[in-house]
């Protein structure tokens, strides 16, 4: 554990945030003795941070010292002025030469690397990131190694965060030569409580993207969901973020917990999010098995909330669910890639497919491509076979010996059929049931965004003009008899544009449009409802 004090970064100026006696961000250390400037010389020396490893039973009690990589690193002079500003090398080395009056080392959760951008902050809007300041003289007498013990407070977690969100964004640099936009980590322990989640550009316009984290109540992390350290999850959220940036989004959002059915879009976003998650450690580790893990806890007190075998997922599998989407993606992943710069993860239910990391990926960019794509796992796999990716034998050999079921390629059964065309000047009915529990796909009742309570229909507009849809309800509409259904009009990149709502037995929505595909969505009032319905189109 080393003496700290705390101060903040803010668009690159450095700010001495004073002498704290309950450093906040690195677990209520005090500053022991007066900054005094070293003797002549280069100051150099290392920084590492305590990381933990997510297992079945929770976190590893013991913590690893990774190095801090490529982190920002200032001398500070006595009043907290920058005297000079680097980075730390691969190995988490800083060197600085000869700097007369500098008293402190300043340590920043932010990486910035060619053109890699990431950082963790304990703040909404990103405006600070995680940083702490060290006497030089007690960097000196520690032979110049800088440590950020997790026992100690949050510092270690801030920087386990933007290590592993480095990590993510080389694998994506190597699969498609693309870098993301800046992104940070809202996280802290007493402030983030809620989910982790990917939030978009915060603030918007800034071109800065932010991930929520679980940072769970505070000073309970041996006994409760904190995510710090469980970089599956790290990866997932990040994962969402480049499936926004590179292929598309066909999620209508809301929880998923294990054991559910949920609408296929929001299962191909959550499920691939988890399999990019499983290919970044794989691109670290090929013989890593891959389980998907959310911890609950530090041994011997800890247990995990999530812990799937995304080699051999467990129920409920198909259509709707994510688990099959991670299992699915996976086993394109594994085995022995033709290509001599991907990573060949170990294959271990001998799937026979084997396209790698970077192929699946770029896969997904071309499918969403397509002017009138809204993607989910089915057509995806259709896409693959369409585009001469995989052929249409040895993917279905891989859904067999996976335990899934062919029919997810099959065009033409209507319980794959997602999107539903929904053409214009043609009625199309279908039916809601958010009321059934067990539902009609045998998986409980989840009326926000289950597979039963949702349909999608795609629908393309040749020219310009105003979109009339016009929904009729079979049922008054309203609680009295569990007929309250919404329809909804969405962008095929998943922005919602129009809805109506309300107790009535019809809904219009009007709205000018220009020429392309969108979403049209008939939906559960989200209380549990069951009814049929017509929908119709025409273009003014």
């Amino acid at each position: 554990m080393i003496a700290v004090r705390r101060w903040t970064e803010r668009g690159g100026i450095l700010g001495l945030a004073g002498v704290l006696a309950s450093c906040e961000a690195c677990g209520g250390v005090s500053v022991l003795e007066p900054a005094r400037a070293p003797s002549s010389g280069p100051i150099e020396g290392s920084i590492t941070f305590g990381a933990r490893a997510s297992t079945h039973d929770g976190l590893t009690s013991e913590e690893t010292a990774m190095p801090a990589r490529h982190v920002d690193v200032t001398l500070l002079d006595a009043t907290g002025h920058a005297l000079a500003s680097g980075q730390s090398d691969e190995a988490g080395h800083f060197t600085f030469p000869s700097t007369p009056g500098a008293t402190s080392l300043g340590v920043t959760a932010r990486i910035r690397l060619g053109a890699i951008d990431v950082a963790t902050s304990r703040e909404r809007n990103g405006e600070s990131s995680y940083a702490a300041v060290i006497p030089l003289a007690q960097v000196a007498r520690d032979g110049g190694h800088v440590h950020f013990a997790d026992t100690a407070g949050e510092m270690a977690g801030a920087l386990h965060i933007a290590d592993t969100l480095l990590r993510g964004s080389r694998a994506l640099e190597h699969w498609t030569g693309h870098a993301l936009p800046p992104v940070f980590a809202y996280w802290g322990r007493g402030i983030t409580t809620d989910w982790s989640y990917f939030r978009g550009e915060i603030p918007e316009g800034s071109g800065r993207f932010c991930l929520e984290l679980l940072g769970g109540p505070l000073g309970e992390q041996s006994s409760t969901d904190t995510d710090e350290h469980d970089e599956g999850i790290i990866l997932h959220e990040l994962g969402h973020f480049v499936m926004n940036r590179l292929a598309g989004d066909s999620s209508i959002g809301g929880r998923h917990p294990p054991g559910a059915l949920v609408d296929p879009g929001v299962a191909w976003e959550e499920g691939r999010a988890t399999w990019f998650a499983m290919a970044v450690l794989a691109e670290e580790d090929p013989s890593r098995e891959p389980f998907y893990r959310d911890t609950l806890g530090i041994v011997p007190t800890g247990s995990t909330r999530i812990d799937e075998d995304v080699e051999h997922p467990s129920l409920p599998r198909g259509l709707g669910s994510e688990r099959t989407v991670a299992g699915v993606l996976w086993d394109l992943t594994d085995g022995d890639v033709a290509d001599p710069a991907a990573v060949d993860a170990v294959d271990r239910d001998g799937d026979g497919a084997a396209l790698g990391a970077a192929a699946v990926l770029g896969a997904m960019s071309r499918a969403f491509e397509e002017p009138d794509a809204f993607v989910a796992l089915p057509n995806f796999l259709r896409f693959l076979v369409g585009s001469g990716a995989i052929e249409d034998a040895p993917l279905r050999a891989m859904l067999r010996a996976s335990g899934e079921d062919e029919t997810l390629l099959a065009a033409s059964d209507e319980a794959v059929a997602w999107p539903i065309t929904l053409s214009i000047g043609t009625p199309v009915t279908g039916a809601i049931d958010g009321l059934s529990d067990p539902s009609p796909s045998g998986a409980p009742a989840k009326p926000d965004n289950g597979i039963d309570a949702v349909r999608v229909h795609r629908v393309t507009l040749p020219r310009a003009g105003t979109l009339v849809v016009t929904l009729t309800i079979e049922g008054s509409g309203g609680s009295s008899d569990h007929t309250d259904l919404d329809v909804q009009l969405w962008s095929r990149r998943a922005e919602p544009l129009a809805s109506e709502e309300g107790p009535l037995a019809t809904h219009t929505i009007r709205r000018p449009l220009e020429a392309g595909t969108y979403v049209v969505i008939v939906r559960d009032e989200g209380h549990g409802n069951r009814a049929r319905y017509t929908l119709e189109t025409r273009l003014e």
